[in-house]
C-alpha cells in the first residue's frame, strides 16, 4: 500500500504479517483497527457486506487494537492470535465477533474449545500464548484511544 493513506498506517499492509481477506493488487485496501469487545467494531463486522459486493476489487485487513484496561479484550486478540498459527484466525475472528451480542468469556471458552487449542504440550502452549502477545502488542498502534474503531482505505492508482 502505497500513497497518502500508507502514511496513516501504523505499518503498510503487508500479507505475510496481517490478517488480509482479498487479493495484494485490489482496488481499495480497508484496514480495520478493532477490538473484539468494542460494541462499534461488533456492528463494522456485521455491517461489512461491502466484501461480498465488491469481491476482488476489495482487500480487507483486520488488526488488534484491544480496548484499553480490558483483560477480556486483550484475550481475545490473543486466542485469534494463536487460532492464526494453526491456519483458523478467521473462523475465531467471527465466532469472537458474532457469537454473542457482547463479547463475553464464554467466547474464549468455545473458540478454545473448538480449535482444540490445549492439546499441545504445556511448553508449546507458553510459547505460542507469548507468540500471541507479541503480536497483539506489536499490532497495537501507539497513538491509542478509548472505544474506537479505525476504518482506513485506499482506492489503488486506475
Amino acid at each position: 500500500m502505497t500513497g497518502p493513506t500508507a502514511r496513516w498506517l501504523s505499518r503498510p499492509v503487508n500479507p505475510a504479517a496481517d490478517h488480509v481477506l482479498g487479493p495484494e493488487h485490489a482496488e481499495i485496501t480497508l484496514v480495520e483497527y478493532g477490538s473484539y469487545d468494542s460494541p462499534q467494531c461488533r456492528r463494522v463486522t456485521d455491517s461489512i457486506t461491502v466484501r461480498d459486493q465488491l469481491g476482488h476489487r476489495l482487500r480487507y485487513v483486520f488488526r488488534h487494537r484491544p480496548t484499553p484496561r480490558s483483560d477480556l479484550a486483550r484475550r481475545a486478540a490473543e486466542l485469534a492470535e494463536r487460532a492464526g498459527e494453526v491456519g483458523r484466525f478467521w473462523h475465531a475472528h467471527m465466532i469472537l465477533m458474532k457469537r454473542s451480542e457482547t463479547l463475553v468469556e464464554d467466547d474464549l471458552r468455545v473458540v478454545h474449545d473448538e480449535l482444540d487449542l490445549g492439546r499441545q504440550e504445556p511448553a508449546e502452549v507458553d510459547q505460542a500464548a507469548r507468540r500471541a502477545r507479541e503480536r497483539v502488542a506489536d499490532e497495537c498502534p501507539r497513538e491509542r484511544r478509548e472505544d474506537h474503531v479505525d476504518l482506513l482505505h485506499q482506492r489503488a492508482p486506475l
